[in-house]
């Protein structure tokens, strides 16, 4: 017996050593294979030379002679350099992160086979003109010249998955336009009503989550000073993003100036990546998109634009009732026929597990969601089948040949044109030129359809899903406003005066109203003065609930004292203040006591950045929602602030000790650059995540939208400035620029991470080819 024990622990350690050493080589393999950003490499495809100079950042200077080989070549480049990010998006875009994840990937696949995106793709690709499918078959054919190259090293991630890459499709370059569309449009505040009802939560949590009437300085205004109220949503659940533009009678240098900050979750490797292209003797210059050719936000010799997200309601929720004998059978309505679905059966493949078989049933109005599909879960009704319309899913896409297009434009007025081919998601497009005018449009489709069909989810005749769509020729635009500014910051459109819904889940206009007042500090504005506009940290949000948690009658002096600190601040977030962390905190400990236990069976995560019914209830406008549902005795906000007043106070104390000094936002709150793929995963996160110390607060222009719900510790952020950029119309091969992470989207790259730095620090860079110290000149010849 003893003998036998010894041999099962030396067969047990000998399997443990086998696995360490297989770990430890595959991690090691993983480390090597850096990009090739040097010499010379011969490829196929190209009809002359194109050159790639690295500036001393590693970001890339694109020179080709034709713009079918500049595509080919920033093809190549991005593939290079973020191949693995290309391929997850696709990967997840096409709803095959099973193949690689196992069961961890269905969830995600279920909702993108569901869509239908590959299939939308394909079908959208057919149908743009020869030119514009010319142009994604060039930078098609880049990524797979790499793949075909002596250049090509298997990116990290890969190694370690032990997967192999797979060639890339002129389609694709849609299924990058999906994920950004997923993250972007979004629907009214229908379907968050409608989960609220499901779940049988209390009446306050509708009450809270219900409209909130704002005034809010719209885009548009007829004589450049108008207010309008906007129906307000509760929190922020899409991109948030700023831009503002002045005409030059506004400006030091006479010519508009712009700034756009187009805020997206910042990840390693980040969402965009700096480029400069040269290319038939006219430059672009600006933020890529790794999968998607030309440049997405920037300038070209004469005209910039910046890209904010409209909110616009592009997407809407309707029952069917299926046939009790056959579910493959429907009608809108107890008085309608019954009619058959269209059926489209995906089979999933699972990694590690039993693939999975889905029946996508479809009407012509839109998709019914399976049973069980996450959230959609909680929108389900006995007998009835959910049906989503959303404008990508409802056409075909050409929202790459607009943005291509946008790349020639020259003036305002042919930007305008550009924009006409671009479909989705809804975004609020500013544009400025040399000539000195200045522009913006809401680019994209916008649905047709009555106002109670948008803001409910019903059954037929009532709620019905159909639709049209307005002409291009009638989207909210402006050309040189009276007032000579233009700003975005995701707030309404324009008011009363526009006849059609648009939606009723606004963002919160605190930004708008922030970005109008530092405009009005200035008579003229420069490029300094932008800059500092861009890295204000200051939070409206703080700046509105702070007075009122000042009310408070503390419990003891030591309570007394954590009230001081918050009196004495100047509500910015800045990496040297202890303030931002100490109020954070205590918004959480209130909204614990206020808001969840009203929350019912909502998801927890609503409560994140929910700071309206606190503002509301502290105000006492609803005074009720202080009262603990749990207990038999009626509590007010009184008792509310004291309580969560001592709760913050404990809690900082616990975790970071006693003094204040030890609470700096720089110092305890470091947050995640969460990597693409391996974030929360154990050994892979520590190696390819990165974190940092992170500016900015709740609505600030600097925006860190840090999360709340596990204060005094803040590490994750939702979205944060993560491109910045200032485009001056004087000299546009000065403009200014900036992203977190890096050029490179190899961990173990020098440039994986190196301008993190110098982004919270507020730095700029400009991409200038005249002002280029080159470390590496790739050049790409043909076969």
């Amino acid at each position: 017996m003893k003998r036998f024990l010894v041999r099962s622990v030396v067969g047990l350690l000998a399997i443990i050593s086998i696995v360490v050493v297989y770990v430890a080589i595959t991690l090691f393999r993983a480390g090597g294979g850096l990009p090739q950003w040097d010499g010379t490499v011969e490829v196929a495809g190209l009809d002359g030379a194109a050159e790639i100079v690295r500036d001393q950042d590693g970001i890339p200077f694109i020179r080709a002679d034709s713009e079918r080989d500049l595509y080919f070549a920033q093809g190549f480049v991005h593939a290079q350099d973020r191949f693995w990010q290309m391929a997850l998006s696709r990967q997840t875009a096409e709803g095959r992160l099973a193949e690689w994840l196992g069961g961890m990937g269905l969830l995600s696949d279920r909702v993108a086979r569901m869509y239908g995106w590959s299939h939308l793709a394909q079908s959208s690709f057919e149908a743009l003109d020869d030119d514009d499918r010319g142009l994604l078959e060039a930078y098609a054919a880049g990524v797979n010249a790499w793949l075909d190259s002596p250049a090509f090293r298997r990116p990290p991630e890969m190694v370690i998955l032990h997967i192999q890459p797979e060639r890339w499709k002129a389609s694709d370059a849609f299924l990058a336009i999906y994920q950004v569309h997923r993250m972007l449009a979004g629907a009214g505040r229908e379907g968050l009503l409608a989960i609220i009802g499901n779940t049988d939560s209390p009446p306050s949590a509708a009450e809270m989550f219900d409209e909130n009437e704002m005034m809010a300085p719209p885009i548009i205004a007829p004589a450049g000073n108008e207010l309008a109220f906007q129906p307000t949503a509760p929190f922020k659940d899409r991109a948030f993003s700023n831009s503002w533009t002045l005409s030059g009678d506004h400006t030091a240098s006479g010519k508009p100036l712009m700034a756009n900050d187009p805020q997206l979750p910042q990840t390693t490797p980040g969402f965009w990546q700096l480029q400069h292209h040269t290319v038939d003797g006219r430059t672009v210059a600006g933020g890529s998109v790794p999968g998607h050719p030309g440049i997405i936000v920037g300038h070209n010799d004469s005209l910039a634009w910046a890209i904010t997200a409209a909110v616009i309601d592009v997407r809407d929720y309707a029952y069917v009732e299926v046939h009790p004998e056959n579910p493959d059978r429907y009608r809108r309505g107890p008085h309608e026929p019954w009619q058959d679905f269209d059926l489209r059966v995906e089979q999933i493949q699972v990694r590690f597990g039993e693939d999975q078989v889905e029946t996508i049933r479809s009407t012509r109005q839109g998709v019914s969601t399976p049973r069980n599909l996450g959230t959609f879960g909680l929108l389900e009704r006995e007998g009835l089948a959910l049906e989503i319309r959303d404008v990508a899913a409802d056409q075909v896409s050409t929202t790459p040949a607009a943005l291509l297009r946008l790349n020639r434009a020259r003036t305002v007025d042919e930007g305008l044109q550009a924009l006409e081919a671009f479909t989705s998601p809804p975004v609020n497009l500013s544009l400025a030129d040399s000539n000195g005018t200045i522009g913006y449009v809401a680019a994209g489709r916008i649905p047709l359809r009555p106002e109670g069909h948008a803001r409910t989810v019903g059954l037929g005749p009532a709620d019905d899903n159909a639709r049209t769509y307005l002409p291009y020729a009638e989207n909210p635009r402006v050309v040189d406003p009276p007032g000579g500014r233009i700003v975005t910051a995701n707030q309404r459109i324009i008011g009363d005066e526009f006849p059609h819904y648009l939606t009723d889940n606004w963002a919160v206009p605190y930004r708008a109203w922030r970005i109008h007042e530092l405009l009005d500090q200035r008579k003229i504005h420069d490029v300094d003065s932008f800059r500092a506009m861009q890295m204000d940290s200051l939070s409206p949000v703080a700046r509105e609930l702070v007075p009122l948690l000042l009310q408070v009658q503390p419990a003891d002096a030591d309570d007394a004292r954590l009230v001081e600190l918050l009196r004495d601040w100047d509500y910015r977030f800045t990496l040297d203040a202890p303030a931002p962390v100490a109020w954070l905190t205590w918004v959480e400990m209130l909204s614990r006591r206020i808001v969840a236990d009203d929350m019912g069976a909502t998801p927890p995560a609503w409560r994140d950045g929910l700071y309206s019914p606190l503002l509301r209830a502290l105000r006492g406008e609803h005074p009720e929602w202080c009262d603990d549902l749990g207990t038999v005795a009626v509590e007010g906000c009184s008792e509310a602030l004291r309580a969560s007043l001592t709760d913050t106070r404990l809690a900082l104390e616990d975790a970071f000790g006693p003094d204040p000094q030890g609470w700096k936002w720089g110092e305890v709150a470091r947050f995640q650059l969460p990597h693409l793929g391996f974030a929360g995963l154990p050994i892979l996160d520590g190696m390819f995540s990165r974190y940092t110390p992170l500016p900015g607060g709740p609505e600030s222009n600097f925006t860190n939208a840090a999360n709340q719900l596990g204060a005094p510790v803040f590490s994750q952020s939702v979205f944060i400035s993560s491109y910045q950029a200032i485009y001056d119309l004087s000299n546009l091969d000065g403009s200014l620029f900036m992203t977190g992470g890096g050029p490179s989207g190899h961990f173990k790259s020098p440039y994986y991470n190196n301008l993190t730095d110098d982004w919270i620090g507020g730095e700029r860079i400009e991409l200038s080819p005249g002002k280029v110290s080159p470390i590496a000149t790739l050049s790409l010849m043909p076969k």
